[in-house]
This record gives C-alpha cells, structure tokens and sequence, in this order.
C-alpha cells in the first residue's frame, strides 16, 4: 500500500512540473509557467550570448544572413570587433522608419510612449516621431522642469537640487512682450539662482532674450529689433540704455552725418564775439549747446555733443587766429610808431642844443 500511495504522489509531482514547461512540436512554448499566450512565455532570468552569439563582421555566420526583409530582430554583442558590447538589431520588413521603442504599460491597461530610437538615429522621449537628433517632446508648462543638463552635489537633496535645467511656461498672459516660453536655468539648492529667458513676443518673429542673476532678477535685456537694455526695460528708443554709471577704457563714437569741418570753408558764416556775448548773456549757456535743464531732462546723445563741441572750438580758433592778426598788426603799428617818437626825439634834441649855443 506504502508503494502505491509513494507511486502516486510521484506521478502527481511529475505532471505538476511538467504542466510548467511545455514544448510542442508545433504552438506555443512555456517554460516555468502555465500561460501560453505568446509563442515563447518565460517566468524567470534568461541568460544569452556567448561565442555563437558575436556579431563581429569578420565572422561568416552572424545572423545577418536572413536577416534583410524579415522584419527581425538580432540580439548579439561585439559588432564593433572589439569593443565587446551588446548590439539590438532590428529590421523594419515593410515598416517605412524602423527603430526602437519603449512603452510601459500600467495595471489598468493604459499603453504610454517612453522613448523611441528612429531609423535614422533621431532619439525622442514622449514623441514616436523625433525630429532632431535627441527631441524631449513631452509637453511642459507652468514652470515644470523638462530637461536637466546637469547636476552638482552641493545642495542637490534640497528641494529640486542643483542643477543646469530647462523649464517651460507659457504663450499666452496678459502683457504679450513679456509672456516668457522657456527659461534655461540654474537652481541651487532648489532655489533659480540665475537664467536665461526666452519672451516669446508679438507673433511667430519679435522674441526677446532676459539674463536674470541674483534670485533670478532681471539684469539686461536684448529686445526683438537688437536694442540693449542694462537695468532696465524699456530703453526708450536708443539702441544701449544702461540705468546707471557706466566706465570704459574707450569708447569710439562714428557718427552717420556731417562731421564739423565746414566750420573752415570760405562760405561758412562765423559768429561775431558780440553775438556770442549776447547770447550768453541772455541764455547762461552756448550758443549750439545744451542748457543744464535740457541735458537734466533729456539727455545727451555723445556723438551730437562731441559735434557741437568741436564746432565750438573750430569757431573759437578761427577767433583766436583772427585775433592773432590784429595783435601782430597793432604790434607792427606800435613798433612804427616807436621809431618814429625816437626820430622826433632826435630833431628835438638836436634844436634844443643849437639854441642853447
């Protein structure tokens, strides 16, 4: 009875393994698992490879033989002959890009694009359609960090971390030309320390450029027609404004219009001294120059004062040249009229001794 009962729970034990691993002649395979809903179903590791398996182009029989047009895919290692690594190869049969592409698949069934490896290299995650050569296509808003190019360890368990990043925004808000797209960015310790942003401005074209530093406050702006503004917004027209002092070792000012050496032509008209005193006296500045009220009010543009400037000098030289000329001929005069005295100081000495004899 011992012997029948021991035969049983044998029998039993055999059918029960090899209800786990089932190999056809013909259908699908199972190894350690009753499901059989693919060709092959393996619950556990697999291990693959080995010498048959590298893929070095020196070796006759690689697998490629068959492998055009059969919509395949070779699992192998060494193509490069040498470099030992592990080789994917797929083949697209009649498909028009092939390729790679990773999927996850939730528990309720919800099927989501991870990353996909076109033909023709094109890398892109959330996108089955790359279209550069890595594209992170995934959708990203309100501040939402899209892309870390980079990170460092110092302050890197804080919050976001510390980290060279890319963040998306918005298109649409109130003021147009300040709405921002994207921003490249630095966080330290999970805090923007300092950034670039991207204004998408009034359509497809007239974008503008922000460099924010120090809790990411903004410092200089590149508008869309190429003006620069330092410490401001709005540079009022001019192509460089900067809100404050400002120090070069030189500064080259080329202007567009005439530079003042029409002052020195025979049909320029120079203003009398008299003139120029009136003025002055009336105005408290100038002539051609600008009051202190005007300068406190509006400015002055460098090239334009440095014009009136020299203008001003030019006049005041040919002034200076005209008076010269009338110095030396009064001093010419004084001299003609010093030898003349000393002739009539002769004859008179001369008389006064006759009559004194």
């Amino acid at each position: 009875m011992t012997k029948i009962l021991f035969t049983a729970l044998l029998l039993i034990s055999i059918t029960a393994r090899t209800q786990t691993n089932l190999f056809p002649a013909s259908g699908n395979v199972r190894i350690n698992t009753t499901n059989t809903d693919a060709n092959l179903t393996l619950t556990g590791t697999f291990l693959v490879g080995g010498g048959a398996a590298n893929l070095d182009p020196g070796n006759l029989n690689t697998g490629f033989n068959n492998l055009a047009n059969s919509s395949k895919m070779l699992i192998g290692w060494n193509r490069t002959a040498g470099d030992g690594e592990t080789d994917f190869i797929s083949n697209r049969g009649g498909g028009t890009s092939g390729g790679f592409s990773f999927y996850d698949y939730s528990n309720s069934g919800t099927t989501t694009n991870l990353m996909r490896i076109s033909g023709n290299g094109n890398a892109g995650i959330g996108t089955l359609n790359p279209r550069a050569v890595f594209d992170v296509a995934k959708t990203v808003s309100g501040g939402q960090l899209g892309t870390v190019m980079a990170r460092l360890t110092e302050g890197d368990n804080d919050g976001g971390g510390t980290y060279l990043g890319v963040k998306g925004y918005t298109t649409s808000g109130g003021d147009i030309n300040n709405i921002k797209s994207f921003a490249l960015e630095h966080s330290f310790y999970g805090l923007v320390n300092s950034s670039v942003n991207f204004l998408r401005g009034g359509g497809t074209t007239g974008g503008a450029i922000t460099f924010n530093t120090d809790n990411n406050t903004e410092k200089m702006r590149v508008l869309a027609n190429g003006s620069v503004a330092i410490g401001t917004q709005d540079p009022k027209g001019y192509k460089l404004a900067v809100a404050g002092s400002a120090v070069a070792e030189s500064v080259t000012v080329k202007l567009q219009g005439n530079w003042p050496d029409y002052v020195f032509t025979k049909t320029y008209k120079l203003p009398a001294l008299k003139e120029i005193e009136e003025y002055i006296q009336k105005n408290m500045h100038l002539p051609n120059i600008p009051s202190a009220k005007e300068i406190e009010s509006k400015g002055q543009n460098l090239g334009e004062i440095n014009s009136r400037l020299l203008q001003t000098v030019e006049e005041l030289t040919l002034h200076l040249i005209q008076k010269d000329k009338q110095l030396n001929d009064q001093e010419g005069r004084l001299k003609i009229q010093e030898q003349k005295t000393k002739q009539l100081d002769k004859m008179l000495n001369a008389i006064l001794r006759q009559q004194t004899h």
